[in-house]
Order: C-alpha cells, then structure tokens, then sequence
C-alpha cells in the first residue's frame, strides 16, 4: 500500500518540463489549486501564470519574496517553451501551405495536349546549353563524345599487370602529372588514397609537372611500389606443398611444374654473371637493414640499394638452406640468383641437349671434354671454398703459395672407363670430417699436409704410393702427384728438432720442415 500524498507520475507536458529543466513541476500542484494552471504549454496559460506570480511577487513580504521568486522564475521557463512551441507549428505550417500552394500551381494536362508545348520546352533547353558552352572559359572543358576506353583491369588481382598497362598508358599518350592524377583516380576510386604516396603531380611551386619530368616519374614510381605491396599476392602454400614429382617422371619436368607452381610467388633467375642475389620483389616482415652496396646496372649507372635483414633461403629439393642477405633493387627486372647463394646451396647453370638448365651440383651429368688424349678419372674429398673456417686462406698464408681449390685425393685411374661400383660407394659417404695433422715443405719448393681420414672414407683411399694430404705447393717441373710421395716420406720421418719459430726440421738431411696444425675441416666427395 502506498502513501495517500505520494507524488502521481507526470505525464505530457509535465513529464517534458521536467526532462528539460528538472525542478521546473516542483510548484505545479500550488499552480493548479491557486490560480487554476492546467499544467499545459500553450502561451495564453503560460502568460496568464507569469503575470499573476509577478504581482505576487510585488505585493509579498521580505520573508516571502524569495520563495516567490523562485516560483516566478519556474514560470518564465515554461512561457520560453510555450512560445517555442509555437514558433515551430507555425514554421511548419507554412511549410505546409508553401507546398501546397506550389502542387496547386502545376496543371495535368492530357498526354495529347502536351506532346506540342514539352517539344518547344526541350528545344529552348537545347539553344540553353549551346550557349552555356560557347561561354565557357579556356581552362574548362566539356565532355567528349563517349569512345572505346579500355581499362587497366583489378589493381587488386594483378597488381604487376597493372602496373605495366599504367606505365604503357602513361608512355603511349604521354600524360603529365594532372593527366596521369585523373588516370589513377579513375582505375583505383577510393582506393587511390591507399596507394597515393604522396603523389601531386606538380612541383613546390603547384605547376602541373611534364611528362618527362624526372620529379614526375619518382613520385609515379612511389605510386607503382605501393600498389605493389599493398595487394600483394600471397602464396598458395597448399598449391605447392600438393606438388609432387610423380613415378617415373623426368627430373628437368618436375622442375618446371615446380617453377609453374612457385611463379605465382617469387621466381628467381639463376645469373652465373652476378655476385650477389638480387631480390625485386618485397617479402613480408622482411625490411631493408642499414648495409648498403654499389650497383652497378646495364646501362653503366650506379646505384645505391639496401641489403635486407637476414633471412633463410632453402632449396625445396635438396633441403640445404643458408641465412643470408639478399640486395633489395626494386628497379630490377628480374629476382635474380647470385653465385653466392648458388654456390651455398650448390646450384650450377650447366649446358645439356635442353639447354642451359640450372640444377644440382650432385645431380650434374659428367660432362668429357678430349682432343687426342686419354681421359683419366680421379675421386676426392674437396674442402670447401669459401671455407666458414678459412681453412684456405690459412694455408696460404703458410704455405705462401697461391690456390684454388684443395682436396684429398682417394684414387686415381689409370685406364679412361668409368668405374660405376666405385662412383656408387663414395656417394654414400656424404659430408666428411677430415682432421689436417701437419704440414710439410722442403727446401725444393714441396709443400703438402697430411690428413687423417674417417675410417669410412679411407676404405675408399686407394693410392698405394701416396697417404691421404692435401697439395699445396710443387717445383715447376714436377707433377701434382709427386707431393704425394713427398708427403709419404716426411711423415715417415720420426726424428725432428723443435725451432723456436713453431717449425720442426728433420734430425737426418736438415732438409724437411714440418708445422703442427691438428684442424678439423668439412669435406664432400
């Protein structure tokens, strides 16, 4: 049960009052009792009201006036609303009458009455625009007559296309930088805003930049980059991983449906001719870092580009991977494959009945070249050059002699035929650790270091009038394989005589001189 004075809920113009100035129904009973308010916002209430608090007001007592005045002040809020509200109805009464008077004024007329009159109307309107036209000042244009426009196609599907068609369009027609602006917003839409990079087409001064502008073209170049990277294609990873080289298939077939696969992503150009992997194309999470080179390009400029940060390139049929940096060249044609990285992950270009075809070290055809000599096999485990360990370049260093390659030789064949059995078994052995115990020179400019093989790999070893070394030096009118036997004698010898500059000499000619070196390097068959 509720209380017999609670308060009743407003309702109408009360509940308004109330929601725009709170406090303002607070004296409405005392209104409604005193001087008959309906508690309605029409201005003749509203008005009556203010007048009859004002005379209360005037004819109360000091104690009196203050409560007064506030009651008066309620008041004049609800003639401000009232008045208000009266101003709209009359607003949009007039509206009203406005629009009616208009719908009155227009005459509907039957269609046979006017076919005569809506021709005369439409040539007028014609002899208008012809007019308007003449008028128009130099830097106005109008419209052309509508022509076949062939467009750029999606940005967004095929960026690269894209950019070829703009490029073609911009040479072809020769636009400036206004032109071009308009050609960019008409093939991208809003989507120019995204790729825009701060492209103006004019110069500080606000002068429309000429088409053979070099500012012109960079600022097109920033637009083209950005479309690049903006919609990139990804990858189809499930595209590839589901490309598989099938039963009996061609090694050099299965590599080009693996290049078909791999060209909706990065395709690489093995180039014999350049030192350094070249990367047009950006990788993602993959920026340039602060190491910068020299390009030297085709029409004899240099340039200088970025390398990127590092990052891990794999061959996907081989398996082998290096972490490296790449040059970033954006003006480049092409991706193209250096001998660094074609060397780490063995790639060789080499000639055979297809053409010149990039390939596997391991898988590369033996290729004879004979005019009237007998050829001769041989089988070794080659130390790598570069080696991570340097190994070449301290051996040269002291052995003073310079060389290119270093290997261990495992056999050598007398005859010219092929041995098919033993090519197969030194494949098995795979990478090798091969330890450098010394290293031995003499006085007649011989210089070899012994090596200790794996018990694997010296299976293989079958020169009987050498041991397992490395050749480093030999007298002019010597062979290569006369190190060898030099090599067999000096580690024959068991008497040396310490030097202090870390060398050993022989105790029996004094002619020998030996070096401890006990390194352990990495060898491939």
């Amino acid at each position: 049960m509720g209380k017999r004075n609670s308060k009743p809920a407003l309702e109408g113009d009360e509940k308004f009052m109330e929601k725009f100035s709170p406090g303002s129904t607070r004296y409405l009973r005392l209104w409604k009792k005193i001087h008959d308010f309906d508690g309605k916002l029409t201005e003749s209430s509203c008005n009556n009201l203010v007048n009859k608090l004002k005379i209360e007001v005037a004819s109360a007592s000091d104690k009196e006036k203050p409560q007064k005045q506030l009651q008066l002040l309620e008041a004049m809020k609800w003639r401000e609303q009232a008045e208000k509200r009266k101003r709209n109805i009359q607003k949009k009464q007039s509206r009203k009458q406005e629009k009616a008077a208009l719908q009155a004024a227009i005459l509907v007329k039957p269609d046979e009455e006017t076919v005569g009159p809506s021709v005369g109307v439409r040539q007028m309107h014609r002899r208008q625009r012809r007019t308007q036209e003449r008028q128009l000042r130099d830097e106005e244009q109008r419209q052309a007559s509508p022509a076949s426009s062939p467009t750029l196609g999606d940005a967004k599907v095929d960026p690269e296309g894209w950019v070829e068609r703009h490029k073609q369009l911009v040479n072809s027609y020769g636009l400036n930088g206004w032109e071009i602006e308009q050609t960019l917003k008409k093939s991208l839409t809003y989507n120019f805003g995204r790729v825009k990079a701060g492209y103006t087409g004019r110069n500080c001064q606000g002068q429309i930049l000429p088409t053979e502008d070099q500012a012109l073209q960079a600022q097109l170049q920033l637009v083209h980059n950005a479309v690049k990277e903006t919609w990139k294609r990804t990858p189809d990873y499930v595209k590839i991983s589901q490309c598989r080289q099938k039963d009996n298939e061609d090694v050099f077939e299965f590599r080009a449906r693996l290049e078909d696969t791999f060209k909706d992503h990065i395709q690489f150009l093995c180039d014999s001719g350049a030192d350094r992997t070249v990367l047009r194309d950006r990788i993602p999470r993959v920026g340039p870092s602060k190491d910068k080179i020299m390009v030297h390009s085709a029409n004899g400029q240099l340039n200088v580009s970025y390398f990127s940060k590092p990052l891990t390139v794999k061959d996907l049929n081989t398996g082998k991977q290096d972490n490296t940096q790449v040059v970033l060249c954006p003006e480049c044609p092409v991706n193209i494959l250096g001998q660094d990285l074609m060397t780490k992950l063995k790639i060789s270009i080499v000639p055979t009945s297809r053409g010149m075809v990039a390939t596997n070290i391991e898988s590369v055809e033996d290729t004879l070249l004979a005019e009237g000599l007998e050829v001769h096999y041989y089988w070794s485990l080659d130390s790598p050059n570069p080696d991570p360990t340097e190994t070449g370049k301290h051996l040269l260093h002291i052995a003073m002699e310079d060389s290119d390659q270093y290997h261990v030789t495992l056999r050598y064949k007398e005859t010219p035929e092929p041995d098919v059995e033993y090519d197969k078994s030194i494949n098995k052995l795979g990478p090798q650790k091969v330890t450098l115990s010394h290293l031995y020179m003499d006085r007649r400019g011989f210089a070899g270091c012994s090596a200790k093989l794996t018990p694997q790999a010296y299976k293989q070893f079958t020169v009987w009038d050498s041991v397992p070394h490395i050749s480093l030096m030999k007298p002019e009118k010597a062979d290569w394989k006369d190190v060898g036997q030099f090599v067999k004698r000096a580690v024959a010898i068991t008497a040396w005589q310490q030097l202090p500059d870390g060398w050993s000499i022989d105790m029996e000619r004094w002619s020998v001189y030996r070096k401890t070196l006990g390194w352990v390097v990495n060898a491939t068959p």
